[in-house]
This record gives C-alpha cells, sequence and structure tokens, in this order.
C-alpha cells in the first residue's frame, strides 16, 4: 500500500544545552492510495478525514482523557468540538451524522447518539442540498 506521509516535529528545535535530543515526531497527513486524506493531531488520533468526493469528517476528543467525544460527517467543512447527549444539536445543514459519546469512568461507552434529526417519513431518504 502506497502512502504519502507528512511527518511534524513536535518538540523544540535542538539548544545548546541539549544537543543530541532526538526529534519526537508525529504523523501530521496522510493521503491514502484511494484518495482519502487523514489527517492526525499531536497525540497522533485521527483528527480528520477528508474523502475524494469533498465529504470530510471531523474527529473531536476530550482534552483531559482523549477520548473521542464528537464525530460529525459532512459535505464541505463540518463543525467541530465535543458533543454531548444532552445539548441541543448544533445546525449543520450538509452533515450526514453528528454523533456525541458518553463513558464511565472507565472509558466503557455508556451512550452514542447520532443527533441528525431523522427525516419525516414523506421525505423518504432524507434531506438533499
Amino acid at each position: 500500500m502506497n502512502a504519502t506521509r507528512r511527518w511534524i516535529d513536535a518538540a523544540a528545535p535542538n539548544t545548546a544545552a541539549s544537543p543530541r535530543r532526538r526529534p519526537t515526531l508525529y504523523l501530521a497527513a496522510e493521503r491514502r492510495p484511494d484518495g482519502a486524506v487523514v489527517t492526525y493531531d499531536k497525540f497522533e488520533q485521527r483528527a480528520s478525514l477528508e474523502a475524494g468526493n469533498q465529504v470530510r469528517t471531523a474527529y473531536s476528543h476530550d482534552p483531559r482523557n482523549r477520548r473521542l467525544c464528537g464525530l460529525v460527517t459532512a459535505k464541505g467543512t463540518p463543525n467541530t468540538g465535543c458533543r454531548t447527549l444532552s445539548a441541543t444539536p448544533a445546525s449543520e445543514p450538509n452533515a450526514l451524522q453528528a454523533l456525541a459519546y458518553q463513558y464511565d469512568f472507565v472509558g466503557n461507552i455508556l451512550g452514542l447518539q447520532n443527533q441528525i434529526p431523522v427525516p419525516p417519513p414523506s421525505q423518504y431518504g432524507g434531506p438533499v442540498t
């Protein structure tokens, strides 16, 4: 599998105080053979995935424990940020899914909710833009 990868040095540059420091690298972006572009954050967790048809999935992680707390898939650039199960979903006109996750203290998933409203029965197939 051939992929184009771009690595970023996450640490500070070499200084006189620590001239033999080895760079701390993380994978910033990867272009897969199917045309998708995957980006990663500095913790090497997936930040986004953009398919060849301009549909993008954005992943949000809780800064306290780095667990996945929100996932939005939309055409264009989706709104990112952690989502809660009790919160009113943000308006996403082009969203296909907007998932909110809830965990217990150990890390087990307690709840998963798609916050995109289900279309009424008269609109078979859902909303189309």
